[in-house]
């Protein structure tokens, strides 16, 4: 069961350990992201960082897709984590599919404009999340599960000044 997609920079941290697993009790956390996926270092380490009980794996978009395709992760609640709105569309585009997806922290860089406190956005990143909301993904900003959620449109209103 796909119990949380977020996108947040930061991964497995405090936030998603303490306060969103206890709202979706997930037994599988799932980093979504080439690079992460891609240093063998980096993948094994976010065992470290999940709750206690909960199995951590990376995947690379690709690898998310096909295992999705064969078996939509295998047992347990899943949470998928991105790094980025790019892994999130890129995931979207090679087959993972899903009905909502969470925004967290996106940091500050070049080209990002501030959406809401420390989300930053592109105009690209806006242009991927406006689609994926296009085809039917509720598409949301909250920082913490009590806090209220924040639709995309009002980022892209924001973005878009």
């Amino acid at each position: 069961e796909l119990v949380l997609v977020r996108i947040d920079s930061r991964m497995i941290h405090g936030q998603v350990t303490t306060r969103w697993n206890a709202l979706v009790h997930a037994t599988k956390i799932i980093v979504i992201d080439n690079e992460v996926a891609g240093n063998a270092i980096v993948a094994s380490s976010l065992q470290f960082a999940a709750p206690q009980g909960v199995k951590a794996l990376a995947y690379t978009v690709g690898q998310a897709a096909e295992a999705w395709k064969k078996n939509q992760f295998g047992d347990g609640r899943v949470m998928v984590l991105f790094r980025d709105a790019k892994s999130a569309y890129e995931s979207w585009k090679e087959g993972f599919t899903y009905k909502k997806l969470n925004i967290g922290n996106i940091p500050i860089s070049p080209g990002r404009t501030a959406v809401f406190k420390t989300c930053y956005m592109s105009q690209e990143e806006g242009a991927m999340l406006k689609e994926l909301k296009d085809s039917g993904v509720e598409v949301e900003l909250q920082f913490m599960p009590q806090e209220q959620k924040i639709p995309l449109e009002r980022l892209l209103e924001k973005l878009n000044k």
